[in-house]
């Protein structure tokens, strides 16, 4: 009886493992096909007539942007949000100086201009 209920977890446990890569290689499959089809927003072109074609897609990349953030709408949460990451982060690099983790601080300064970046595009929409 105990022999057979080892069995029984056992053969669960790896038709649940089975499952999980079956899963994960979809994702993987859908990945790979979307990026086939799909034109890099991080390539660059390789001729003039390709120039018009990038352009449209960095322009239907930023609607998307927009229409996934909703800045206008969001507006004050975003900047509270930036607000306190900026806090965050320059309250972190006192803590990793006064403890001596100088490398760490430097790495965290990095994220102050991105911060203030990304405070200006947030004030900048209407």
């Amino acid at each position: 009886m105990n022999e057979d209920m080892l069995k029984i977890i056992g053969i669960l446990v790896i038709v649940i493992f089975l499952i999980y890569l079956a899963t994960k290689s979809i994702k993987l499959h859908l990945n790979v096909m979307e990026g086939l089809t799909m034109p890099s927003l991080y390539s660059t072109p390789d001729s003039n007539s390709d120039i018009a074609k990038f352009a449209e897609t960095y322009k239907v990349a930023t609607i998307k942007m927009q229409d996934t953030l909703l800045l206008s709408k969001y507006k004050s949460d975003y900047e509270n949000l930036i607000v306190n990451m900026d806090d965050f982060v320059k309250l972190h690099i006192v803590t990793l100086v006064s403890t001596g983790k100088f490398d760490e601080a430097t790495k965290f300064s990095s994220y102050i201009p991105v911060l203030e970046s990304a405070m200006k595009t947030i004030d900048s929409t209407k």
